[in-house]
């Protein structure tokens, strides 16, 4: 039996409009990159743009707990998960695009190997 989104409940509704709303800033990025308008380093642009909402999203999961206590708001709980794996997602995209487009994922590179005395 195949269910409607119109017989969901609002809190699932609201759920996958926090998951699309989640991905807008990636496709965004992903957009002007390949159109070639981010900035003068596109690079530099992209790497910050991940990280900034790799934080914010911590940051707004971290707070999701002492909402909950204080104030009540039972509808959160399953908005902490969604939250936190995409502020994972962002942080690997974050630290992806930092190892393989800006250092080039070069192993010899003087990152990766210590001088031997």
């Amino acid at each position: 039996m195949e269910t409607s989104n119109l017989s969901r409940k609002p809190e699932q509704q609201l759920t996958g409009i926090l998951k699309v709303i989640l991905c807008i800033p990636a496709v965004i990025t992903a957009i002007q990159a390949l159109a070639g308008n981010l900035t003068a380093n596109p690079i530099q642009a992209a790497i910050q743009r991940s990280g900034q909402m790799a934080v914010i999203l911590l940051a707004l999961t971290l707070s999701i707990t002492p909402l909950r206590t204080y104030f009540g708001w039972r509808f959160l709980a399953g908005w902490k998960k969604i939250l936190g794996l995409s502020s994972f997602f962002y942080a690997a995209s974050h630290f992806l695009l930092f190892l393989v487009l800006d250092y080039g994922f070069d192993p010899a590179g003087p990152y990766y190997t210590m001088d031997y005395l």
